[in-house]
């Protein structure tokens, strides 16, 4: 039976008669705290009767619910709505009249609605808090939820700036609702949704009223004499939940009630974040069962990924996708554990870091940032050797377990990058200081290496290409080296601005020897001996420019000058697909560091924007404009310019709820879109390309239809790479990975 309600009163009445900050009504189980030192004191329990009608609420007081609910209206007409298992902290109440000041509530957990009042021309303000985020509002109606996988605002009305941990921002508005803990901090447009938000608390104030008016009878009416002050400004908000009606409203589908299959169906979806479909691999179609639960503590994200990919037979183990020939569900059962125990647990140990999707905390240029599993658009410094780096371009046919940290006391600092800790060969890092405390100049020293860019390139003997025996019994590694500064003009959430200059070269290693080639580091490819008898530096690059943000805006653009085989941002989103090519342009360097081929000197501009349209569409751009001399020493447009492309399209602009998004990188773009000589075999979509693109159709609250296609190069059952001839060179094959799935959950209510 429940608990009998004591005190429910209309809320203008209260507005009234009683002061402008009061405990409007509750039921038996309120309790009321008051926060000293960081402690909290019981002052009242409403089960003893000792909380009464206009009990004064203050700043540092902390309000409870049990399994009832509470009204608290705050001197400048904001009113508060607490359901069950809710507890608020009035972190700052400002006086009725003030003239200026900003009311702060922390939901610490459960859900409260929040009618605020117009404060327009006031220079006041309401804000509302989570453990992790901000929702700064103006005369609105929305709800927050807390709980332990959701920090999450729903609007009904006006506008609420949330903004999360990350420090990123969205303007929700009405029917929209964001989840500060979500893998993606994005807005979703559902007036179902938002609905069912305010559902289960317009049932409890309905209740409240029902309990009361059995006890006490309908509410007084309106009097007649005017006011002795005037009623708060949100009214009609303030009255609209408790006022009784003859005839009961029916619900619309937008307003229906959840119910517990809702409530756990909602849980359930957003922990594990399951997929269910289809998927297409190297020509090759599957399908698949993936489970990818995400999990946050604090500051601390984590994601892992559960894939279940089959021909046929779902529990049949021999039938599922192994990435690169590895049974990733053996967890080393498959290996001798008496004969080769260290190999045994290797693949123990891969198999489990597999399931790692991220783990990860704060972001780069952070005191302090760390991320393990897949890395991308990851930017060492200022990218003049690796920028917008990714270890998954070809996921999920290939998964690596990637591991970047960095760590910045103020006066030193450093970053380091892993490509797979499963099986490690590019190594990055960057140390860094700021020898003038007064000044925020910083100096930094970075390197990176590859350690096998030929390893995955075809058996000795490559059939047509003579350079593949060369490559492969050479073991080439890179060694590159860079100088930065980076002087920080201003550098604030919403407006920033970095100079910066870099300076680096490559220095490739031979393992072994081979034909005119001999072991060692090859200085020769630094520096080159000229007809003259000087000589001339070779394989290095120059980049400096300027990078930062304002509001909505972010931006980079810089001045390049580079030399032969060496280009700034080395190491990009597509290295991973192209470093055996790299291999390949090394070694017939070093066989002939005269050819005109590598003489050439190129001098681009690259500039780079992304911006957002009402947190609905966001666009990102870039392009490097080359040029360079020719045998005739005349400057013309280079080849190897790059161009970056994106557009995501949110739920919410185009019809039935539908989003979108596609990306685009590509290098050599403009000689092969124009047919120039020697791309006259090339493609728009090849090895050179990274292309990911999704539709995503909601077809039910929780439950999306998710069809995506992205690019990979094809692998044989060993995971090895497969090459094809064309003009008489030898190149890993390229296809698509298409996919067509259900997704529950991912809207992270």
């Amino acid at each position: 039976m429940r608990r009998t309600i004591f005190l429910v009163i209309t809320l203008m009445f209260t507005a009234l008669l009683l002061p402008a900050q009061e405990l409007v009504f509750f039921d038996g189980v309120v309790r009321v705290y008051e926060r000293i030192d960081d402690r909290l004191f019981e002052l009242q329990d409403s089960r003893d009767g000792r909380i009464g009608f206009g009990y004064r609420l203050e700043t540092n007081y902390v309000v409870r619910t049990a399994d009832g609910f509470a009204e608290i209206l705050l001197p400048n007409g904001h009113i508060l709505k607490l359901a069950s298992n809710t507890e608020i902290y009035l972190e700052r109440v400002i006086a009725a009249g003030a003239s200026g000041g900003t009311d702060v509530v922390a939901v610490q957990s459960g859900r409260v609605r929040s009618v605020v009042a117009s404060l327009t021309g006031t220079g006041r303000g309401f804000q509302v808090r989570t453990p992790t985020a901000v929702g700064g509002v103006r005369g609105t109606d929305f709800v927050t939820q807390v709980g332990s996988n959701t920090e999450l605002i729903a609007v009904r009305q006006g506008l609420v700036e949330f903004t999360n941990a990350a420090g990123q921002s969205l303007s929700l508005a009405a029917n929209q609702f964001a989840n500060a803990l979500a893998a993606t901090f994005a807005a979703s447009v559902s007036q179902n949704i938002v609905g069912q938000f305010y559902g289960a608390l317009e049932q409890l104030s309905q209740q409240a009223l029902d309990a009361q008016q059995a006890i006490t009878g309908p509410p007084p009416a309106e009097p007649e004499t005017e006011a002795s002050e005037p009623l708060p400004a949100v009214q009609p908000a303030v009255v609209e939940p408790t006022a009784p009606s003859a005839e009961p409203t029916p619900r619309t589908a937008d307003q229906r009630e959840p119910g517990p299959v809702d409530a756990l169906m909602a849980t359930l979806t957003d922990l594990l974040g399951l997929e269910i479909g289809s998927i297409t691999v190297e020509g090759e179609t599957y399908s698949k069962l993936v489970v990818q639960p995400n999990f946050r503590i604090g500051k601390l994200r984590a994601g892992l990924y559960l894939p279940v990919i089959y021909s046929g037979n779902l529990f049949d183990m021999d039938d599922w996708y192994r990435p690169k020939g590895n049974n990733e569900w053996s967890f080393g059962t498959d290996q001798d554990w008496q004969g080769e125990p260290l190999v045994a647990f290797a693949d123990l140990a891969g198999d489990l870091a597999l399931k790692i999707k991220y783990i990860e905390w704060g972001a780069q240029r952070d005191p302090f940032f760390f991320k393990v599993g897949n890395l991308n658009t990851l930017t060492l410094g200022h990218g003049l050797l690796m920028r917008r780096y990714a270890n998954d371009s070809d996921f999920p046919a290939v998964r690596r377990i990637g591991f970047n940290l960095g760590v910045d006391s103020g006066r030193f600092g450093f970053e380091t990058v892993v490509n797979d800790l499963a099986a490690p060969e590019i190594f990055g890092l960057r140390l860094y200081t700021r020898p003038v405390p007064s000044i925020p100049i910083a100096v930094g020293l970075s390197g990176v290496t590859d350690i096998g860019p030929a390893r995955e390139l075809p058996s000795v003997g490559g059939g047509g290409d003579p350079l593949f025996e060369v490559e492969r019994t050479t073991d080439p590694l890179f060694l590159n080296v860079a100088l930065d500064l980076d002087l920080p003009i201003i550098e604030r959430d919403a407006l920033s601005l970095v100079l910066f200059a870099d300076v680096g070269g490559l220095l490739p290693y031979l393992r072994n020897s081979a034909g005119p080639l001999q072991a060692g580091p090859q200085w020769n490819a630094l520096v080159q001996a000229t007809p003259d008898g000087g000589s001339e530096l070779r394989n290095y690059g120059v980049a400096a420019g300027v990078f930062g943000s304002a509001f909505i805006l972010d931006y980079r653009l810089e001045f390049q000058n580079f030399h032969g085989i060496f280009q700034p941002a080395f190491y990009d989103r597509n290295y991973d697909r192209i470093r055996a090519e790299k291999a390949r342009e090394t070694i017939a360097y070093l066989l002939d560091p005269t050819a005109d081929a590598y003489a050439s000197q190129t001098i681009g501009v690259y500039g780079e924007a992304g911006f957002s349209i009402a947190d609905l569409v966001i666009l990102r751009a870039g392009y490097l404009w080359p040029w360079t001399r020719d045998a005739a020493d005349q400057i013309v447009v280079g080849d190897n310019d790059y161009l970056l492309a994106s557009l995501d399209v949110k739920d919410g602009l185009l019809p039935l709820g539908i989003s979108a998004g596609i990306t685009y990188e590509r290098s050599y773009f403009a000689p092969t879109l124009l047919g120039r000589d020697g791309f006259a075999s090339a493609r728009l979509f090849d090895e050179n390309t990274v292309l990911k693109g999704e539709i995503v159709y909601p077809v039910a609250p929780i439950m999306d239809i998710v069809a995506s296609i992205t690019t990979t190069l094809l692998r044989d059952t060993e995971g090895n790479l497969i090459y094809s001839e064309r003009n008489g060179v030898l190149r890993p094959k390229y296809g698509p990975v298409i996919s067509i799935e259900t997704r529950l959950g991912g809207a992270g209510f």
